[in-house]
């Protein structure tokens, strides 16, 4: 049983996401922040990460 290829430019671009998307994260959610506590005086609650988990990589522990 043969396994297709991967993609280069699909292992960069699956690479890359999580990366950016946790910065622009980040970025607005310190801008909220700081809005919030100016507001209010009270910190925000820490944020939910979003699941990266691809169906093809299986976590570390299994």
């Amino acid at each position: 049983m043969s396994k297709e290829p991967v993609s280069l430019d699909m292992t960069i671009d699956h690479s890359l996401r999580a990366p950016l998307e946790l910065i622009q994260a980040a970025q607005n959610r310190f801008t909220q922040g700081l809005a919030a506590e100016l507001d209010t005086g009270e910190p925000l609650p820490p944020p939910r990460l979003p699941d990266y988990s691809h169906p093809d990589i299986p976590d570390a522990g299994e």
